[in-house]
């Protein structure tokens, strides 16, 4: 099961903290990569479960969050 879940993980580009670590409180995060793929760090959004929904979370704030790391990735690359 957990290596599926990286595999999607991989996959979306993301990750998500769906009250795993703390009840009640949602995460999404994604890699902030160089160019040669070596992971510098970490970009990340929290909010309380009752303000965010899976469409939400699986929409609007992982393009946001993907679209943050990939000017934060050109700006330390380029």
């Amino acid at each position: 099961e957990l290596f599926e879940e990286l595999e999607g993980v991989r996959e979306r580009g993301y990750a998500v903290d769906d009250g795993e670590r703390l009840e009640g409180l949602r995460c999404i995060a994604t890699p902030i990569r160089s160019s040669t793929d070596e992971v510098l760090g970490a970009i990340s959004v929290s909010a309380p479960a009752s303000r965010v929904s899976d469409e939400e979370l699986h929409g609007e704030l992982s393009e946001l969050v993907l679209s943050a790391a990939n000017v934060i990735e050109l700006n330390i690359n380029y």
